[in-house]
């Protein structure tokens, strides 16, 4: 099973531990005086580090190629729970009752799930870059105690929009004023895409796109020319493009583009800071983005914009359904007392919630077999890598993830309703404990099994199996002979 829980282990430094870090190294070629004068302590990223601190490696000793893949599985996990909790906010929605105010929620959110999508995506381009498996993890199950980027399944609420206007704010954002602690309680993402652009550095002195403040940052801490894959025939084979992904997602930044050249490990670097950059730019939109800046369709903007019409819509707005926050089809503590009103009990609500499940891991597992497939793999004169794309998108997140979170949210929640009432079910997002395989054969084991217990659970259903169901089970008749035949492939 892969690991975890990166963002948690992360190591926050604080500004004063990083200045005297880099009075003790040596100096680099050319004097770190050479890069100017201390860091202005009104730049917004110094502002902003000075409340955050800088994100690193849990290990002090950890290399620059270390410290990329760890932050890097971060960013990952941190881009795949803002997928899934916008996607939850959205298919939570009253569009019947929330009016104007809730049809621009579901227009933003269906956007910046998707713009995500890409992130996630790139960052597995950052990945391969340096020689690193792909990473697709998350947070299995919402969080105990205080975090600064809590993993929380909960309908679209004010409060809900504020925690991510914060996480998704740029570095100079005037925050509204009522949001109070989360202020101060909520990380930046952009902070983690800045000491990534800085690890794929060259050196200490500022490399545009980002003009990064060095006396902020660890001196002399990025990617070594070795450090990046040796074979530029496999990053162009394995390397995710737009074109892969773009046909159910139009206009998600999948980076870089085809016209980088990624020959060498100076391209390579490049690359990498740009798309980060660009990553950055559009969930924050950084303050050196000069003209470019402010960026209209950021997620910050479109997330402020919400906060605006909700606030301003007052408390008689329904904006949301009558679903639970953080659904259970059973509880990881049944002595937790808040599990129980949100434990979905009603029989047919239980066989989708658990048919859901199956259908999220199998996108994952199609979406990670995807990436780790050369594009040179055919089947039936096919790339096998694009059949498991576009079934990732059209089955899997359209007829799966989505069909089926519509669905939940119709259904009661417990078994002693007698009816079609509120309160409501939700979708659970969880997932089978070794989801992610350590090689291919084994992808395609798993994902014949999760056919086999998704074709199960429908035939439990019986003749009351909804039309969702029938049309998962009729989709993957050919899709099970197809992954079986990959299978055979390696005896």
């Amino acid at each position: 099973m892969m690991a975890q829980n990166r963002f948690r282990e992360l190591r926050w430094v604080n500004l004063d531990e990083i200045a005297r870090s880099n009075a003790a190294k040596p100096a680099a070629p050319g004097g770190l005086e050479s890069l100017g004068p201390p860091a202005d302590a009104q730049h917004p990223m110094v502002r902003l580090l000075g409340r955050t601190g800088v994100p690193r490696h849990p290990d002090p000793a950890a290399s620059a190629r270390e410290e990329a893949e760890f932050l890097l599985q971060a960013a990952g996990e941190v881009e795949h729970q803002f997928i899934v909790q916008y996607l939850y906010a959205l298919f939570s929605l009253d569009l019947a009752a929330g009016g104007a105010v809730a049809a621009k929620c579901s227009t933003h959110l269906e956007a910046v799930a998707e713009e995500e999508m890409g992130h996630l995506l790139t960052v597995q381009n950052a990945l391969l870059l340096i020689g690193a498996p792909p990473y697709l993890e998350r947070e299995r199950a919402p969080a105990t105690g205080p975090q600064t980027l809590p993993f929380k399944l909960e309908p679209p609420s004010l409060s809900f929009v504020s925690r991510f206007l914060v996480a998704e704010s740029p570095l100079d954002a005037e925050l509204p004023d009522d949001l109070g602690d989360l202020k101060k309680t909520v990380e930046h993402v952009g902070v983690l895409y800045a000491m990534l652009y800085w690890l794929f550095q060259d050196g200490d002195a500022p490399q545009e796109p980002w003009r990064l403040p060095p006396l902020a940052f660890p001196s002399g801490q990025h990617l070594k020319p070795e450090d990046y894959n040796a074979d530029p025939a496999q990053v162009k084979s394995l390397l995710n493009r737009a074109a892969d992904w773009g046909a159910a997602l139009g206009g998600v930044h999948v980076l870089p583009p085809p016209t980088a050249a990624l020959d060498t490990p100076a391209q390579m670097a490049d690359a990498a800071r740009r798309a980060l950059f660009d990553v950055a730019l559009q969930g924050e939109g950084p303050v050196e983005a000069g003209p470019q800046e402010p960026k209209e369709t950021s997620h910050y903007h479109r997330l402020l914009g919400l906060y605006e019409n909700i606030k301003g819509a007052g408390a008689s707005l329904k904006l949301a359904l009558d679903v639970p926050v953080n659904p259970y089809t059973k509880p990881a503590d049944p002595a937790d007392p808040e599990a129980e009103p949100n434990l979905i009990t009603d029989a047919s609500a239980l066989l989708h919630a658990r048919l859901f499940d199956l259908r999220y891991s199998m996108l994952l597992l199609e979406i990670f077999l995807s990436v780790s497939i050369p594009r040179t793999k055919l089947a039936g004169g096919a790339p096998v890598r694009r059949t498991l794309s576009r079934r990732a998108l059209s089955v899997e997140m359209r007829r799966g993830v989505g069909a089926l979170s519509r669905k939940l949210v119709e259904l009661p929640r417990k078994a002693s309703q007698g009816g079609i009432a509120p309160p409501f079910a939700g979708a659970p997002y969880g997932l089978m404990s070794e989801l992610f395989p350590p090689d291919e054969r084994g992808g395609w084991e798993r994902l014949l099994r999760l056919i086999d217990e998704s074709s199960a659970v429908i035939a439990e259903a019986g003749d009351g199996a909804s039309p969702e169901m029938k049309r998962l089970r009729d989709d993957d008749v050919a899709f099970r002979t197809f992954v079986q035949e990959r299978i055979n492939e390696f005896n």
